[in-house]
């Protein structure tokens, strides 16, 4: 069933988190890149009706939006960021409806080599 908010509407469905897998140590790109992946897996509300932020920082209370009120295109998304050897990094993706109900992935970290 789908979770309700305090006046009764359906609220997002948590974003779910694929890569890079929370504590991993991974290897960039050649190009000191990396892909963050990430799944919409909403059966209750049309993608058209969605927005999604990520935030990405070097310490866990410390994070940045990278993306913002974006209209996903399809339920798998993949965004390209730049980072440096060396570095843990934390990662998380916020969804927000059209009545501005938001919800929060977990907190992510990994470390590039």
């Amino acid at each position: 069933l789908p979770k309700k908010n305090s006046e009764g509407t359906i609220i997002p469905i948590q974003p779910k988190l694929i890569s890079p897998a929370n504590n991993a140590n991974i290897n960039a790109s050649a190009q000191n890149k990396i892909a963050l992946k990430f799944e919409i897996n909403d059966t209750y509300t049309p993608l058209s009706n969605l927005k999604y932020n990520i935030y990405l920082g070097t310490t866990t209370s410390n994070h940045s939006a990278i993306q913002q009120d974006i209209v996903p295109s399809n339920s798998s998304i993949n965004h390209e960021v730049s980072v440096s050897s060396g570095t843990t990094y934390y990662w998380y993706v916020t969804l927000k409806d059209q009545n501005n109900s938001i919800v929060t992935s977990p907190n992510y970290s990994f470390t590039i080599n």
